[in-house]
């Protein structure tokens, strides 16, 4: 963020940053319900798309309303990702809950240690700009991946369709 340039004043910048927590208070039933109508793969399609275009903006951010747009939409991706992702990966472990949660937090354990290391091995050799664009395009890929899967056809599983 480019928030020295702009002349924002720190003070302000760390209230928006604030912007986030209550967003998702409100955000993740709202991702809820839609998981419940169009299905959560596609609100996890959905969330996926919105991490890509959020991890591209921080380095163009100059305003203060750019930065709580930023900030929404990063709870958007939260709303999606984490909360309606955990109910779409317990939903393929069917009586294997505790399985299918712990294949969505070990998955998101270890791109966070591979997201930061592989982060600061670009940061250091080619600058900020290149790791948020290679984040942005794991997201994308991951967008990718959540699309192929919505496409395919979905068999019951158990009695249920």
């Amino acid at each position: 963020m480019r928030a020295e340039g702009a002349g924002l004043p720190l003070a302000r910048v760390l209230l928006v940053l604030g912007v986030a927590p209550p967003a998702e208070v409100v955000l993740i039933p709202v991702c809820g319900v839609a998981a419940t109508r169009w299905g959560p793969d596609r609100v996890v399609l959905g969330g996926c798309v919105a991490a890509g275009v959020e991890v591209v903006l921080p380095a163009h951010v100059d305003r203060v309303w750019q930065l709580a747009l930023l900030q929404v939409l990063g709870a958007v991706a939260v709303a999606c990702l984490a909360n309606v992702g955990m109910a779409a990966v317990r939903e393929r472990f069917p009586r294997r809950d505790a399985f299918g949660t712990g294949v969505f937090v070990a998955a998101r354990s270890v791109a966070g240690l591979l997201g930061n290391g592989a982060g600061g091995l670009l940061g250091s050799a080619f600058g900020l700009r290149w790791v948020f664009l290679a984040a942005a395009v794991c997201s994308f890929l991951a967008a990718g991946l959540c699309a192929l899967v919505v496409a395919r056809p979905r068999r019951p599983v158990h009695g249920r369709t």
